[in-house]
């Protein structure tokens, strides 16, 4: 699990135990969403 997570817009940025840094798609946002 990572040691921290942030969701930023439509991409969830996650900080590993080790010190990394992945970002991954956040799955709880649809890509059909279009903000105006």
């Amino acid at each position: 699990h990572p040691a921290a997570a942030l969701s930023v817009g439509a991409h969830l940025i996650k900080l590993s135990s080790d010190g990394r840094v992945e970002v991954a798609p956040d799955p709880r946002w649809d890509d059909e969403v279009v903000l105006r």
